[in-house]
């Protein structure tokens, strides 16, 4: 049946109208001489003549040209695009309202069979008369045709467009042919067109048995998607049709959510790859897939669940399993593309690993929300269609103003995207994951939706372990292809149309894939590498065979492992040939197989090697390119490669005694890659580092395991300078333990080769030192900073550059453990020199070094903490000032200036000004770091503290929710930071209890809150950082004050005791925690009887204190710099 025949009862609201020619180029009558540009012409003509006879010519086209159809139509458009306004002005409103066109196998490239016995339209028999014209038209690459093309291309984006192509060839008198090649019915290079593949050859490919058919159902599903978009459509943005209650509300702010209705759930087909042209066979695995996902009634009858809200449909999986290479991705491919028609969405993921099937999520929530927006611009303003798409998908805090996933976010929205998977009317999706084969690495359970309302879910893995992921049932383990297949494959990949057995390239052919194992990956290798050499394919066996005898291969099908084997040995003859014409290149190949096989980037190798130019960089991969070794990523826009896993683990095991020299060589190129930095002090880094960085990860992780495996522990010694990179990149990446466990490393190797003198080993302990300092592990710090510091100043001075960055760290460290004063001389030293005589980085850096500012900027802090605000907001302003000049205003370490910045100001009193520079801060933060990184939660804890000092208790609690929230999801419950907010919220609860007289339940409430919290903070800390510790004793201080708010001052008292003597233990006398404990003990006194000689012993002390700290700050010396 015709499609004209099927569709007037399935599109409503429609005109179909047919246009008939004399598509005869052979007859036995006298054949028109009418040229395919007239016939153009005259389509067009009859066209506007229907039209304006039926008083519809505003009415949007969708044209289904077919063959030599196809040539004329776009003839046709060509010429009305010339028609002028005053001339024929009703060709050129065919143009104009022309929506779509699906070219239903255009000849668009010419067609070889016209120098074939004429196979074009008419195969039934041989005419006498031949229309010359058309036939010389119709040549392939001929002028005509290329006119034609360039012409149309100039209009092609006026359309939306769908290249058809046949699947089978056409038989004739016992030979085949395809008479539209898949290079000629679709147009490479044009932007925002789809192809589909229609499983008949060219004279069927429009003719269909009934309603049920396969390719009717594509072609149906294609042309009511044009039609709905084409109904609100008059070839003219301005006359886009928005019902009146939209129009009524475009100026009223922002509207409530759009019912965007089951629209919603009809997403675009962009993340399937493309078809395989080559794909061969397969049969039994498709109609399997098909019976299992689009089962049909006794009748024929294809059931369709439609979902109602209120169906108990469960998500049905099915895994595709089998050997690497047997072509489980190919079917997978295959089905998606052939039955796209009968599901409303379907998504290709790489489920390879946890980061690749994250990035696949990241890809498909930003597909949504572009698909979303798109149908929300009938709805709202354009300025409130991103804003509607991602509240409606839930996907809010998470995507940035471009509609991109945050950096950092991509564990957040995995469970957004699977509730839209599992809502009420979704339930027609297939989504594909594609290479689940570490099973140990990641549980895709966490990945997969569980819907009641329908679903199905493909997944291709290696693994026969995956059948629990399904059931039997519902397990296909994809085999060996048929020997008949695999011929047919391989005479495709070598580029022959014909695999009848007469054709004289049918020879040999069997032998070969029976030899390959009949495996298709290796089938394809062969037949793409025997094309490009244009080598017969005999040639093949007597390449291998010296291949097999010199790698000693004795390879059998029946044996259990002989799959290796053939695989192997084709990817060796490939190899071979490539380091005869490339030695560099197949080098190439070896190293990658100690990065990570996705995402290779072109700009990572160019920096890795230290080259001006990427030129050598893709002279090196073109032959790898050509031998199908490696792909380009298919990520529209992104300049980089992947390898074949299977490849990927060759190029490895290949070579066991290569391994030292391959794996050093990649950890040198990618962390040669990365741009040094110091973690000690601050003024290297630029803002794109970080995107780079975060780029390469899953190759720093690679090879940090590929080296680890082949050197153990030496590596650490060999390649010192390289780990010390990587150490960097996973602390400036809020990954300490990474980067402690490398330092670790570097440093213990060091400390066997190296004196204890050596600057090398005293800088690793120094980095080491920092690493720790990260994780408050303060005790550790100490002493490793201690240690470098005396090194430094036995081998190169007291005011060596070296010492004085050692000093100026530990004196953060003494900071953090309260010893204020001697914090603030070590700063003093770093600026000075050890005998204050301008030996420090004032003179030896300049006042303008980033040493210099960073080293300031920690003595403002100090002076913060002593609470001389004053000074501390003078310094904090200088550094500032310095450093918008010098790094620019949004710079991570000028925003860590503003945040120093800002906190002094709110412990100054100056609210306003301190939360405006928050704010400023956390946005920008944000958008460089993305909102879970390690300093974004900071500034929003900061952001909390300042709210609670202006007792907007809401608003503070909602800040410490949120960076409680971030910072447990990335650092632990019983990371330091995590248990600041926890004490931050204690403090909230318990600030908030004076608010209410002592003899209410809001006051007991409160009370009650605060006591949870303080309690939880201990606990935590005194697991993590001991019971000695200064923050174990500020939370242990906590519920003494709110022991002392219930009246129960023993108890306080008691608690105090320990606190003091805490304090008293790791801080220096005249600390300011020491004091605060003396303070409440004498005020304590007041409720206490008996106490008397104890309340003399300690107004004793706390005056002893007072007189200590006087005397430091007498002691200091005002700084200056750069003013």
């Amino acid at each position: 049946m015709w499609p004209r025949d099927l569709l007037a009862s399935a599109i409503a609201n429609s005109r179909l109208v047919s246009f008939g020619w004399d598509a005869r180029t052979h007859s036995r009558d006298v054949l028109a001489t009418t040229s395919l540009s007239q016939q153009g012409n005259n389509l067009l003509q009859e066209l506007s003549i229907y039209r304006r006879s039926t008083q519809t010519i505003r009415r949007p086209i969708i044209f289904v040209p077919h063959s030599l159809g196809g040539l004329i139509l776009k003839s046709g458009l060509v010429n009305a695009n010339l028609a002028a306004a005053d001339h024929n002005p009703h060709l050129r409103d065919i143009l104009t309202c022309t929506y779509g066109i699906i070219f239903m196998g255009t000849p668009h490239q010419g067609s070889a069979a016209v120098r074939r016995g004429g196979f074009l339209l008419s195969l039934s028999s041989i005419y006498f008369n031949t229309n010359q014209r058309f036939l010389k038209h119709l040549e392939a690459k001929s002028e005509w045709l290329e006119n034609n093309m360039v012409q149309f291309t100039n209009i092609s984006n006026k359309f939306q467009t769908i290249f058809c192509y046949e699947a089978f060839p056409v038989e004739k008198a016992g030979s085949k042919i395809h008479v539209v090649t898949y290079d000629s019915a679709v147009v490479s290079g044009q932007r925002g067109v789809e192809t589909r593949q229609i499983m008949k050859n060219h004279i069927t490919m429009t003719k269909f048995d009934d309603e049920h058919d396969n390719d009717y159902q594509a072609v149906l599903q294609m042309l009511k998607e044009m039609v709905q978009a084409a109904a609100t459509w008059t070839g003219r943005e301005e006359d886009l049709c928005y019902n009146e209650r939209h129009r009524a509300a475009a100026g009223a702010g922002i509207l409530p959510a759009a019912d965007l209705g089951s629209e919603k759930f009809h997403v675009s087909f962009d993340s399937v790859p493309a078809n395989n042209k080559c794909f061969t066979g397969r049969r039994n695995d498709l109609e399997r897939l098909r019976a299992l996902f689009l089962p049909r009634t006794n009748t024929g009858q294809q059931v369709i669940v439609e979902d109602d809200g209120h169906s108990e449909t469960e998500t049905k999986t099915v895994v595709l399993q089998g050997m690497g290479g047997v072509g489980k991705t190919q079917i997978a491919r295959e089905f998606a593309h052939s039955y796209r028609a009968r599901f409303t969405s379907i998504f290709w993921l790489d489920a390879h690993n946890r980061e690749t099937l994250l990035s696949s999520f990241v890809q498909l929530a930003e597909q949504l929300i572009q698909h979303y927006e798109s149908l929300l611009y009938r709805h709202v303003r354009p300025e409130q269609a991103r804003v509607q798409a991602v509240a409606q998908l839930n996907l809010v805090g998470y995507i940035n103003e471009m509609g991109e996933v945050l950096p950092n976010r991509s564990e957040k929205i995995v469970q957004p995207v699977k509730k839209w998977f599992q809502a009420q009317g979704n339930g027609q999706w297939l989504l594909i994951y594609d290479n689940y084969d570490n099973l140990h690495w990641y549980s895709i359970g966490d990945f997969l939706p569980n819907s009641q309302h329908g679903g199905s879910v493909l997944i291709t893995s290696r693994r026969d372990d995956c059948y629990r992921l399904c059931g039997a049932e519902n397990f296909i383990n994809v085999e060996l292809m048929e020997p008949s297949d695999g011929v047919e494959l391989l005479l495709k990949c070598y580029g022959v149309a014909d695999s009848s057995r007469s054709s004289p390239e049918y020879e040999g052919a069997p032998l070969i894939v029976k030899e390959l194992g009949r495996l298709p990956l290796a089938i394809d290798l062969a037949g793409t590498y025997l094309r490009n050499r244009r080598s017969p394919l005999k040639s093949y066996l007597k390449m291998r065979g010296r291949m097999r005898k010199a790698l000693n291969f004795q390879p059998s099908v029946g044996e259990q492992n002989s799959y290796q084997h053939t695989v192997y040995t084709t990817w060796e003859v490939s190899f071979d040939e490539i380091k005869k014409e490339n030695p560099d290149s197949a080098d190439f190949l070896l190293l990658w197989g100690f990065l990570s096989n996705e995402k290779i980037q072109v700009e990572m190798l160019q920096r890795g090697m230290g080259l001006e130019e990427d030129e050598e960089v893709r002279d090196r991969i073109a032959p790898l390119l050509s031998f199908s070794l490696v792909s380009k990523t298919g990520t529209r826009g992104e300049d980089a490669f992947t390898v074949h896993p299977l490849v990927h683990e060759w190029a490895r095991i290949r070579l066991p005694d290569q391994k030292h020299r391959f794996s050093a060589e990649a950890l040198s190129l990618v962390a040669s890659s990365v741009s040094p930095s110091e973690i000690w002090t601050t003024g290297f880094r630029k803002s794109e580092h970080w995107a780079f960085e975060r780029q390469i990860m899953a190759h720093i992780e690679a090879t940090s395991q590929h080296v680890r495996e082949a050197w153990n522990d030496k590596t650490f010694y060999q390649h010192a300078e390289y780990w010390i990179k990587y150490a960097h990149v996973y602390f400036y990446h809020g990954r300490y333990g990474k980067a402690e466990e490398i330092y670790l490393g570097v440093v213990g190797a060091y400390r066997s080769h190296l004196c204890p003198s050596n600057p090398e080993l005293l800088r690793a302990i120094r980095g080491l030192a920092t690493v720790n300092r990260f994780q408050s592990k303060y005790g550790a710090a100490k002493s490793l900073y201690e240690e470098a510091m005396d090194g430094f100043t036995k081998q190169l001075g007291p005011d060596d550059i070296e010492t004085l960055q050692t000093i100026q760290s530990l004196a953060v460290v003494y900071r953090h453990l309260g010893r204020l004063k001697d914090s603030m001389d070590l700063y003093e030293w770093a600026l000075h020199g050890r005998n204050r005589d301008d030996e420090g980085f004032y003179r030896k850096s300049g006042p303008d070094h980033h040493y210099t500012i960073h080293t300031v900027l920690g003595l403002a802090i100090v002076l913060q903490h002593r609470g001389l605000y004053a000074q501390a907001v003078k310094r904090y302003n200088e550094v500032v000032d310095h450093r918008v000049r010098q790094l620019g205003p949004g710079h991570p370490d000028t925003l860590v200036a503003k945040q120093n910045l800002a906190d002094g100001l709110g412990r100054s009193g100056e609210y306003a000004k301190a939360m405006q520079l928050f704010h400023e801060v956390l946005h920008l933060r944000i958008n460089q770091l993305g909102s879970q990184h390690p300093d974004t939660l900071r500034t929003i804890d900061s952001i909390g503290i300042l709210y609670r000092d202006q007792k907007e208790w809401a608003k503070a609690q909602d800040a410490f929710n949120k960076a409680y929230k971030g910072r447990k999801e990335q650092l632990g419950d019983l990371h330091p930071d995590t248990l600041a907010t926890v004490q931050n919220i204690a403090i909230n609860y318990r600030k908030q209890s004076t608010n209410y007289p002592y003899d209410t339940e809001q006051y007991s409430s409160y009370l009650r809150e605060a006591e949870i919290y303080y309690k939880k903070a201990h606990a935590g800390r005194r697991q993590k950082l001991g019971d000695d510790h200064t923050d174990t004793m500020k939370s242990w201080e906590g519920l003494a004050l709110v022991s002392e708010a219930r009246g129960d001052y023993k108890t306080a008292r008691d608690i105090y005791i320990d606190v003091k003597n805490g304090f008293k233990k790791n801080l220096v006398p005249e600390s300011e925690d020491v004091k605060r404990a003396l303070e409440a003990l004498i005020r304590l006194s007041e409720h206490l009887e008996d106490v008397e000689d104890e309340v003399k012993e300690l107004g004793e002390e706390l005056t002893q204190a007072k007189i200590s700290n006087q005397g430091g700050v007498r002691k200091f010396s005002t700084t200056t710099f750069g003013v």
